[in-house]
């Protein structure tokens, strides 16, 4: 007793949760993070409802378990199970893992192992789980493509019940593993890598010799996706510890160093009244009474007034606060913070991501040193006394002036507070500095580019701790050798397989987690395998070659994230293109109608 901390991780028997005595299929849905992380994920919900509504499925959770946990169970041979049933997950007939970060592959090659599972989809047979992988890690399959029999990319929820009808029809007729995977592959969205010709060798291609491509899976008709109408609620608190409802998909702002606004194009949204009737459906089910109301950018939804009206017609019981976790930075957001936040002001965030209009403009960013001031002005005079900033360093063109400008705007910001505050108020005012470092992701206009290195991470760092206000700001930055992991594995190729396997038996995991990563334990596994991890993450990719993701279709033309590149280079603005011309970048075809309509205001 008391070996083991938060045992309620693994208890399972949570509210909510579904009791599936048969099945036909079960998959067990993984998380490679430990429980409280997991069980915030709203894609995890989302399928997990999904899957469960299915008479002929189950879908049952398991998480990585902690390194307390862990230890128990090599020490004394204990099988990794789910939540639900119990079942060690080695008996499953789908492994579905999610690819989140980067910073959680090496707990992934832990998960197999302590499941008994081969971590080598060569190593498996017809008779072992199915293992599959999702999320947005799965748009650069490549540093992953060895351990996982399949990848779903894109939109899962459009693809999990076909894959779950192949795995069950072969089950019932005995198929070779080949088959199976052949079938696979040859729905929308599936990529198999056991059925390339010359792993590794860019662009891949088919045994007929025609070059792969997998189009991403998407949802045309985001209206009928399904909400989760009861959610598991967990016995322990949670990273996102409340009611979850989504109410855009994709963003059209195209800032340039963001996958998730390129991957996840183009804009849809819900109807107002399907989003308050789901947060009251969702509130009535788990007892949470916060609502957060979830999106790239939650306050660009063309009915986002009415949603709020609406929920705020709900009871108190129901709905007791509204949080907007993505806003924008302007007068327009503000003013809607104040109409739900009503005396409880705990805080506002906003990402200006940049301190000069120069590399505001180099990413796409679409505002001004006024709109972040003007919106600061309105919040310090509707009572807010703590602002959050998020900003970078490392984005391509930087230079000291640039993250100086950083500083230079967080004391505008403090300097704004006193022109309008009584001095007593203003005194109070804190500002919180969270500096994260650029990571070049595929599929965005800066795939192309490196980032700094370590060393230059650091410096920088340094620049902005001299120059930030002592008095009054909160500075908080990202460790700097995880930063340069996470660059060099996101825009890696399959030989940084044979690093993350090494990286782990070296003793890598929760590399997220800052008192758990190790940068000399990564030095070492690169290293052993011949790669140079600095290189890896540094280098900046030709323009004209092939890249390790480039079978991977995400619906984004090539040639205009080249275009965006090159006018990033000279400063050159994109309209967001909801709201003024289109771009042409290529997404809406397919079906997809973007009918939003366009606000006055914008």
């Amino acid at each position: 007793m008391g070996r083991v901390r938060r045992p309620s991780r693994y208890t399972g028997g949570e509210w909510n949760e579904p009791v599936k005595e048969s099945a036909e299929i079960r998959i067990a849905l993984a998380y490679p993070d430990v429980y409280e992380v997991g069980m915030s994920n709203l894609g995890l919900r989302i399928l997990y409802e999904i899957i469960n509504d299915d008479e002929r499925f189950a879908a049952e959770r398991v998480f990585y378990p902690w390194t307390d946990m862990r230890d128990e169970m090599v020490e004394t041979g204990l099988a990794l199970l789910s939540l639900e049933s119990r079942r060690p997950i080695a008996d499953f007939d789908v492994l579905g893992i999610s690819l989140q970060s980067e910073l959680t592959y090496s707990n992934i090659i832990g998960l197999l192992d302590i499941a008994g599972i081969a971590r080598r989809a060569k190593d498996r047979s017809a008779s072992d789980p199915l293992v599959v992988a999702g999320g947005p890690g799965s748009f650069n399959p490549e540093p992953l493509s060895p351990f996982f029999d399949c990848f779903v990319i894109g939109e899962a929820e459009t693809a999990v019940i076909e894959l779950m009808e192949i795995v069950a029809a072969g089950r019932r007729q005995g198929w070779e593993k080949t088959y199976l995977l052949e079938r696979l592959a040859a729905l929308e969205g599936i990529y198999v890598p056991a059925l390339i010709v010359n792993p590794g060798v860019y662009p891949l291609r088919r045994p007929d010799g025609s070059a792969l491509k997998v189009k991403k899976r998407l949802m045309t008709d985001f209206e009928s996706t399904p909400v989760p109408r009861a959610p598991v609620v967990p016995y322990l608190e949670t990273i996102h510890d409340r009611c979850v409802i989504e109410v855009t998909r994709g963003c059209g702002r195209g800032c340039r160093f963001c996958q998730a606004g390129m991957v996840y194009r183009p804009v849809r949204e819900r109807q107002a009244k399907t989003i308050v009737e789901a947060a009251r459906h969702q509130a009535q089910a788990t007892g949470y009474n916060d609502i957060s109301l979830a999106s790239l950018s939650t306050t660009d939804h063309t009915q986002v007034e009415t949603i709020l009206e609406g929920l705020g017609d709900l009871p108190e019981a129901l709905v007791r606060s509204i949080s907007l976790p993505s806003m924008r930075t302007d007068v327009f957001s503000v003013g809607l913070a104040k109409t739900i936040a009503g005396r409880k002001k705990t805080g506002l965030t906003f990402a200006p991501e940049a301190g000069t209009a120069r590399l505001r403009a180099v990413i796409n960013k679409g505002i001004t040193e006024e709109d972040i001031l003007c919106a600061a002005q309105e919040a310090f005079s509707a009572g807010w006394e703590r602002l959050k900033l998020y900003f970078m360093i490392g984005l391509p063109t930087e230079t000291d002036d640039d993250v100086i400008g950083i500083a230079d705007l967080t004391e505008k910001i403090l300097a704004r507070a006193e022109e309008i505050l009584p001095r007593g108020r203003a005194k109070r005012v804190k500002l919180a500095v969270s500096v994260s470092t650029f990571i070049p992701k595929p599929h965005t206009p800066f795939q192309w580019s490196g980032a700094i290195p370590i060393a230059e991470i650091i410096r920088r760092q340094s620049l902005l701790k001299e120059r930030l206000p002592k008095k009054r700001v909160d500075f908080k930055w990202h460790e700097a050798g995880s930063s340069l992991l996470e660059a060099a594995l996101a825009r890696g190729d399959a030989r940084l397989a044979d690093a993350i396997e090494r990286a782990h038996d070296l003793g890598a995991e929760f590399d997220g987690w800052s008192d758990k990563f190790s940068l000399d334990t990564w030095r070492r596994a690169f290293e052993q395998v011949d790669l140079d991890l600095d290189q890896a993450a540094s280098i900046e990719l030709p323009t004209g070659e092939a890249l390790p993701w480039d079978h991977i279709d995400s619906g984004i033309d090539q040639e205009w994230l080249r275009r965006e590149y090159e006018e990033a280079l000279q400063a050159v603005e994109t309209e967001d293109c909801r709201f003024g011309t289109c771009s042409d970048c290529g997404v809406c075809g397919g079906g997809v109608q973007l009918e939003l309509a366009k606000r006055d205001d914008r």
